[in-house]
C-alpha cells in the first residue's frame, strides 16, 4: 500500500528586478521547474515522490501600477511513497537560496500533511532568509 503526503503552499516574492532598467520580470521558472506527476522533477528544486514532483503555479499581476513587481509562487500536489517530512522542511528552509538577489520573499507558508499522521507547517520564519547587517 502506497503512503501519500499532501502538499500545499504559497510564497509571495516581491521582483526587485523589475524595477532595473529592463524592467522584465525574474525567470522563475527557471527556479522552481514547473512538472506534473507524470514526469520525474530532473533538477531537484522540488520535492518528489515515487510518481513525481509537487506542481507549482506562477502568478503575476497585471496592472497599471506600481503593484506589478508583486509575485505568487503556488506549490500543490500529492507525493506518493514520500513520509520524510523532513525533506520537505530542508527544501523549504534553502528556497531563499536558490532564488535571485533580486527577489525577496514578503510571505509564505506550506502545509505537508502525511498518511502516517505526520503534520508539517511552514512558513517564511523558518526560511534560511539572509538579513542585512
Amino acid at each position: 500500500m502506497s503512503i501519500w503526503t499532501h502538499v500545499s503552499g504559497i510564497i509571495r516574492i516581491d521582483d526587485y528586478k523589475m524595477f532595473g532598467l529592463s524592467g522584465q520580470k525574474t525567470d522563475l521558472s527557471k527556479v522552481f521547474i514547473r512538472n506534473t506527476w507524470f514526469h520525474r522533477n530532473e533538477n531537484g528544486n522540488l520535492p518528489t515522490g515515487s510518481e513525481g514532483s509537487i506542481d507549482v503555479e506562477f502568478i503575476d499581476r497585471h496592472e497599471d501600477d506600481s503593484t506589478d513587481y508583486m509575485r505568487t509562487v503556488a506549490f500543490f500536489g500529492d507525493l506518493r511513497d514520500y513520509e520524510d517530512l523532513s525533506l520537505i522542511q530542508s527544501w523549504w528552509r534553502n528556497i531563499p537560496n536558490i532564488l535571485p538577489e533580486s527577489c525577496g520573499i514578503r510571505q509564505a507558508v506550506l502545509l505537508a500533511e502525511c498518511e502516517t499522521g505526520q503534520r508539517l507547517i511552514l512558513t517564511e520564519k523558518e526560511m534560511d532568509i539572509k538579513k542585512d547587517e
